[in-house]
């Protein structure tokens, strides 16, 4: 039988986490999906080349954004600073959202990733 001290001055923490190297890895993948789906929809002419051209745009800030925010020697994502540099130009959440629903089902996955 094992016994608890009443008083204990340890606290465990079980965090799960994607901000580690290989979350940032598989997100740039899915943003590498997505502005070929975005390009694909410009070649068939469902977007025009402004909205296209703001949709990448928008894509690549998040890009950057995540090189920025990446700790190389720690292999973790700032979070903070992250979103610092995504809300750097005035966009919102909600603009980027609206860039990876244009790009359809991989797209919205992506987000929601």
């Amino acid at each position: 039988m094992r016994t608890i001290s009443k008083y204990s001055n340890t606290i465990e923490y079980n965090i799960k986490t994607n901000l580690d190297a290989s979350g940032v890895a598989k997100l740039q993948t899915q943003l590498r999906q997505v502005e070929a789906e975005l390009q694909r929809m410009q070649g068939r002419g469902v977007y025009t080349d402004a909205q296209v051209k703001k949709d990448l745009a928008n894509i690549n800030q998040i890009k950057n954004a995540l090189k920025s925010a990446f700790n190389p020697s720690l292999g973790m994502l700032d979070s903070k600073a992250f979103m610092s540099a995504l809300t750097k130009g005035g966009k919102t959440l909600q603009d980027y959202a609206a860039t990876f629903n244009a790009a359809g089902t991989k797209g919205a996955q992506a987000f929601a990733t």
